[in-house]
C-alpha cells in the first residue's frame, strides 16, 4: 500500500526540536489530476495556520478552482490552477514544487519599495578591510559596530561571533542589519539571540497545530533566549534595521528580539512569515510546502504579517546618490545619543 508522507524538515528549537516526525496516512488512492488536486486543498486545509488570520474562506476557494480541473488536465495546467488557488492564502512560506516549476507568492516585498542600495553599504560602510565570519561582515562605522546579515541559513560561528563582540567592545553599540536577509535556519535565530541575554529570557510564544480544525491548536508555549556556553553578550545597545525583505527567519528574530529591553527596531516593517514549513509529497512526485506552526510576541500577536519597527526611518534616495545609507546613518546617531 502506498503511503503519503509529512515531512517537517525545518523545526523549532526547544520545544519542536523533539517534535520532528514523518506523518504516515494509509492511504492508497490512484495518481489522477483530481485525485492530486484534492490532495493539495485538504491538506492545506488540515495543516495551514492562518486561515482565520488572513479571512480566507478555504471552502469557497475550493468550489471555484476545482471545476478547472479534470483527468485531461496537463500537469502544466493543473500546476497553474493550483499556484494560482495557494496564492490565495497569501504566504510566501507556500510553494508547489514540481520538476519543472516552483510557485511562489512574492508580493510581500515586490509590492514594496526597496529600503537598501548594497553597493552603498558595500563601499561606504563596510569598505575593502571589513571583517568577514560565519556569514557575518563587520565593520567600524563612527563609534559603532556594524553588522551586516545577508542570510540566516548558515549556522553562525562562535568563535567569530566572540571574536566581533570583544573586537567593537569599546563601541556606543551595535548595528545589525537584516534588511536583505530572506531568512534561513531557524536555529540561527537562538544562536544569535544568545548573545542578546546574560540569563534565560521569555521573548515570544509558539503554537501548532494539534487538529484537522482550522481553530485547532495548542497552548501557547514560550520561546526563550538562552545565553551562550561562554556566556558572552554584545553588553550594549543593539539597532537592528529592517525592511520588506527581511522575511521568515529575518522576520522572527527581530519580533522576538523587539522585547528586550536595550534593542531597537529601526526601518520599515518586516516582510513577514512566521514559522518554518511543512513539506508534504503529492501522489505525482510533486512537494508541496506550507507553514505550520505561529510564532507571536509575548500578547500573542502574530509575526505573520511582518513587525513594526520602533523607530519608522525611510530609505532616502537623496542620500543614496551621495553615497549614503539613511538607515545606518540614523543608527549611528541614535546610539550615539544614548
Amino acid at each position: 500500500m502506498k503511503k503519503l508522507f509529512i515531512l517537517c524538515y525545518l523545526c523549532m528549537a526547544g520545544l519542536l526540536s523533539n517534535a520532528c516526525h514523518t506523518l504516515f496516512v494509509d492511504d492508497n488512492p490512484e495518481n489522477t489530476q483530481l485525485n492530486n488536486f484534492d490532495l493539495v486543498w485538504s491538506q492545506t486545509d488540515e495543516h495551514y495556520p492562518y486561515f482565520q488570520e488572513k479571512g480566507v474562506d478555504w471552502d469557497a476557494v475550493r468550489a471555484d478552482y476545482r471545476p478547472r480541473v479534470s483527468n485531461k488536465t496537463t500537469s502544466e495546467e493543473l500546476f497553474g490552477i493550483l499556484a494560482e488557488m495557494l496564492g490565495e492564502l497569501r504566504d510566501g512560506h507556500v510553494n508547489l514544487v514540481s520538476p519543472f516549476n516552483i510557485s511562489r507568492y512574492w508580493d510581500w516585498y515586490q509590492d514594496y519599495p526597496r529600503n537598501v542600495n548594497w553597493n552603498v553599504v558595500d563601499s561606504a560602510y563596510l569598505r575593502k578591510d571589513f571583517i568577514y565570519t560565519g556569514g557575518i561582515k563587520a565593520q567600524k562605522v563612527g563609534n559603532t559596530a556594524y553588522l551586516w546579515f545577508e542570510s540566516f541559513g548558515v549556522t553562525l560561528s562562535e568563535t567569530g561571533m566572540k571574536y566581533i563582540i570583544n573586537k567593537f567592545k569599546d563601541c556606543k553599540g551595535f548595528i545589525i542589519d537584516l534588511r536583505a536577509n530572506g531568512g534561513g535556519l531557524v536555529s540561527t535565530i537562538y544562536q544569535l539571540g544568545s548573545y542578546f541575554v546574560t540569563e534565560k529570557t521569555n521573548v515570544g510564544c509558539l503554537r501548532y497545530k494539534t487538529g484537522k480544525g482550522h481553530n485547532d491548536f495548542s497552548d501557547y508555549y514560550p520561546e526563550y533566549f538562552i545565553p551562550n556556553d561562554e556566556g558572552i553578550s554584545f553588553g550594549k545597545p543593539v539597532v537592528i534595521l529592517t525592511g520588506r525583505q527581511s522575511y521568515s527567519a529575518a522576520n522572527i528574530f527581530p519580533g522576538l528580539a523587539k522585547s528586550l529591553p536595550d534593542v531597537t527596531l529601526m526601518g520599515e516593517t518586516t516582510g513577514g512569515g512566521s514559522a518554518s514549513p511543512l513539506s508534504i509529497h503529492l501522489l505525482n512526485g510533486w512537494i508541496l510546502r506550507m507553514s505550520n506552526f505561529c510564532m507571536t510576541d509575548l500578547n500573542h500577536r502574530t509575526f505573520e504579517f511582518g513587525v513594526e519597527p520602533d523607530l519608522r526611518v525611510d530609505f532616502s534616495s537623496t542620500l543614496e546618490k551621495n553615497g549614503k545609507d539613511s538607515l545606518i546613518e540614523a543608527a549611528v546617531r541614535y546610539l550615539n545619543q544614548l
